[in-house]
């Protein structure tokens, strides 16, 4: 029943209990990643918001966070495929942004695939084995990252930045 009224309203009411249980919160955290087909291929059914409809939800959730008086807080994926509507959406001081780019940024830090197992078997398979990825950071999904999501600091937004136990970067 996603982006329903009924999706609307248990959002709102969940979010609303949610602050009253933690005794009203400065950061909610709403998620908002893995919603396309890179993160859903693998799974029987699939359903998942894009373009207008998951901005159109996320300033739902948005609104109700901000109503309960405490800041929204998600992961950077909408910025990968949809910056310029992100942008156009939500102004740099209502919402914080987590990146979790967990890789080296300079090139003479770059990760080479082979460094390990589950790097080597990820970029030999599929679409990316005819890539010919040398090192992680080449990966087409983290340069549009780079490129897009990362040049938002520039402009104000705030960012809270993750770790992983899966990616590791030395620098």
């Amino acid at each position: 029943m996603i982006s329903s009224r009924y999706y609307y309203q248990a959002c709102a009411d969940l979010i609303r209990e949610v602050c009253e249980v933690f005794d009203s919160p400065r950061l909610f955290h709403l998620g908002m990643d893995e919603e396309d087909n890179r993160h859903q291929k693998k799974r029987d059914f699939v359903v998942y918001r894009q373009g207008a409809q998951y901005m159109k939800d996320l300033r739902h959730l948005v609104d109700c966070v901000k109503r309960v008086g405490a800041t929204p807080w998600i992961w950077t994926c909408p910025l990968f495929d949809m910056t310029e509507a992100f942008v156009k959406e939500f102004s740099a001081d209502e919402i914080v942004l987590s990146p979790w780019y967990y890789n080296a940024f300079r090139p003479e830090h770059w990760t080479p695939v082979e460094s390990r197992a589950e790097y080597v078997a990820y970029y030999n398979e599929g679409d990316y084995a005819k890539m010919n990825i040398k090192f992680v950071e080449e990966d087409p999904f983290l340069v549009n990252f780079r490129a897009k999501a990362l040049p938002l600091m520039e402009k104000g937004y705030r960012y809270i930045p993750c770790a992983s136990v899966f990616n590791r970067c030395d620098w």
